[in-house]
């Protein structure tokens, strides 16, 4: 995707480039320089600020555990000894196939090119310069600076040192845990060396067209044991070889799995989408965002699940493993969180960091349990695609049985007859202290189905399986109702998105009936008004909007699913990224990847569906689209690999071995 511009638009924010480690914004001149509050000083923001974040490192206790960050980078170009300024024009690209950046600055007096990335697998930030005439380049490292969202927090213990071409960093900092290690900050060039306080400077001449070279390399003795003087010693094969071993990495991820769509932007947005994803999985799980904008990168089992769908329905399973796995960690912790001595429930937190423990300040919040639904379903669902019943044997199941213990033992409620939930909190905009609230009520519904579905998948817990069974059928038949519609929440006046949540995330239903077509006709009507999670705007989310289109795709509405991806990728910023919300005057938090896991998970519904043994090949295809192709999971580690050219079935192939019968479903429309 490629921005040209001769201003900078209300939409522009840095393209993010992160390998699930470290995270950094690069504006278009490589650098973090843009300030979008300066420019427009009237917008709602949140945007990315200007630091480099590595994931997991973390300020200390009691609340909020904000990221810590790693430096800043700013520049200076001269021509003829003369400072150039801002650029007259400039344009950006950012390859989200091979996650490179690549931008070119036009100055009055001479021309700037800068290539960028950060590589797979190893925490270096590798940046190339060139220029179509001879300058002076200088390019300044600041570390040890506050962050906007902890101001008070305390700053690295430096331990700054000359090497050749360039700077030693030690750090240590006493916070979540002690943080020890080295940072190389250095060219391949010959250049003149500078420090003044936290600002570490390296200068060069650069004649025209000679590229050069600038490199970060972060390295934790406590924790990945990088050797940075190893990697600075690899580095002497050159940039092109490190590039060409990142962009290998990348290829790997994009070739194992494929959606060719009919509309151009659509398939832009969800590519962009499969990069979003990638670069914030970690170690741990996905968070909406490596940076300090986007809730310092903490982990939220709600759009956690959202993010491992999105992976796990676009084939890349070694990804979604890494949310289901941390939960399944994190089990022991939320057991004793809730639980008193012997009893197996369990309590997730709603704001999670790497020790499992609850980051979120105090408030509302804390009182959601659909997140642990969340967390249910994901195990099942990752067990159901990769046919790992081992998993859910020994991980999977522990966690679903014990969230599924809490809602019994804490949630339910008998009144008039009907079995309820209790009091909650459900999507925030409806308010506090809910009862029976409509989307939590489905999330409990499927998680308790899902672990039914597990106990018999495993052989265990049949009588267990058929009370939650039963459970699950009574909260359905409770759902709330008003003029023959369902109501997110009894007596309350708002509309809400999570009158579609019955169909998605949570399959409760697997048919459109009389009170939810009505509800989400109701939810169209006033959506200008409740299309965004916070009230404000007058748009519809890319969130929302996707969340829609995997509802209407599991109706099999191929003409509502289109037009709720169009509306989808719509508000995208200028990379075709998704924020979690964009529209005049306000960019709230791009790059986030709760919204780009519900509109790849779409799309992906869209052209596949599983139901048992069922599987239906492009089941919410409109009739107008005659050439698409994928190659997308099924159940037990298959895929289906399904090519349509001029309406007619080129290529339909069932890829790998699993256990049990298919059954394949394809449109009359399409000829066999």
């Amino acid at each position: 995707m490629i921005y040209q511009s001769t201003e900078n638009r209300t939409d522009y924010a840095p393209p993010m480039l992160a390998n699930g480690c470290i995270s950094a914004a690069l504006d278009y001149r490589g650098t973090q320089m843009y300030d979008k509050r300066a420019l427009y000083p009237d917008m709602k923001l949140t945007v990315e600020s200007r630091h480099i974040w590595w994931e997991g490192r973390r300020y200390g206790y009691p609340f909020i555990r904000p990221l810590i960050p790693f430096g800043r980078i700013t520049a200076e170009t001269l021509f003829n000894g003369v400072s150039a300024g801002e650029p007259r024009e400039w344009e950006q690209e950012l390859d989200v196939k091979k996650a490179v950046m690549h931008a070119c600055c036009r100055y009055a007096d001479g021309s700037e090119a800068t290539t960028a990335f950060i590589c797979a697998g190893e925490n270096i930030l590798a940046i190339e310069k060139s220029f179509d005439r001879d300058a002076d380049y200088t390019l300044c490292y600041t570390v040890g600076e506050r962050s906007d969202h902890a101001p008070n927090a305390e700053e690295l213990l430096l331990r700054p040192a000359r090497i050749a071409g360039g700077f030693r960093i030690g750090y240590s900092i006493n916070a979540q845990r002690l943080y020890r290690g080295d940072i190389l900050f250095f060219t391949d060039a010959e250049c003149a060396l500078s420090r003044t306080g936290k600002d570490h400077q390296i200068t060069v001449h650069a004649p025209a067209g000679q590229k050069i070279h600038f490199y970060l390399i972060f390295g934790d003795t406590d924790e990945d044991e990088t050797d940075v003087f190893a990697l600075k010693r690899r580095l002497r094969s050159g940039f092109d070889k490190l590039r060409s071993a990142h962009e290998n990495a990348w290829n790997e991820y994009g070739s194992e799995s494929f959606v060719r769509l009919p509309d151009p932007k659509l398939q832009s947005v969800y590519d962009t989408a499969q990069y979003d994803l990638r670069m914030n999985t970690t170690q741990w799980s996905i968070p909406t965002c490596i940076n300090d904008a986007c809730w310092e990168g903490k982990y939220f089992a709600f759009d956690e699940y959202f993010n491992m769908a999105g992976l796990l329905y676009t084939g890349h399973a070694s990804g979604a493993s890494h949310p289901v796995s941390f939960r399944a960690e994190g089990l022991a912790k939320a057991v004793k969180r809730a639980s008193s001595k012997g009893i197996g429930e369990a309590r997730y937190p709603w704001e999670t960091v790497e020790t499992h423990e609850e980051a979120a300040t105090p408030g509302f919040w804390y009182e959601h349990i659909f997140h642990m639904s969340n967390i249910a379903i994901g195990q099942a669902q990752y067990a159901q695609v990769t046919g790992d019943t081992d998993y859910l044997r020994e991980k999977g199941f522990p966690v679903i049985r014990a969230c599924n213990e809490f809602f019994t033992k804490h949630m339910l409620y008998e009144t008039d007859g009907k079995l309820i939930l209790g009091r909650c909190t459900d999507l925030e905009r409806i308010g506090s202290s809910v009862i029976n609230a409509f989307m939590t009520t489905c999330s409990v519904i499927a998680s308790l189905r899902y672990g039914a579905w597990a106990a018999d998948a495993l052989g265990v817990e049949k009588e267990l399986a058929a009370q939650w069974r039963g459970t699950a059928d009574r909260l359905q038949a409770a759902l709330p109702q008003q003029d023959g519609r369902y109501i997110p929440t009894p007596d309350s006046p708002q509309r809400s998105i999570a009158v579609f949540s019955g169909l998605f995330p949570y399959p409760v239903f697997s048919q459109a009936d009389e009170p939810l077509e009505k509800a989400m006709a109701d939810y169209h009507e006033h959506e200008s008004q409740y299309g965004n999670m916070y009230a404000m705007g007058g748009g519809v989310s890319t969130w929302y909007a996707a969340w829609k289109a995997c509802a209407y795709a599991r109706l099999g509405d191929g003409d509502r699913t289109l037009a709720a991806l169009k509306q989808a990728a719509k508000p995208t910023g200028c990379f075709d990224e998704i924020c979690e919300i964009s529209e005049k005057d306000i960019l709230y938090r791009p790059w986030f990847t709760t919204s780009a896991g519900v509109y790849v998970t779409a799309v992906a519904h869209m052209l596949l569906r599983v139901e048992g043994d069922t599987w239906y090949a492009a089941p919410a295809v409109p009739d107008s689209w005659t050439d698409f192709a994928f190659c997308l999971p099924g159940t037990g580690g298959r895929f289906l690999r399904f090519e349509v050219k001029g309406g007619k079935v080129e290529r339909c192939e069932i890829i790998g071995k699993g256990r049990g019968k298919i059954r394949l479903v394809i449109p009359e429309r399409f000829e066999k």
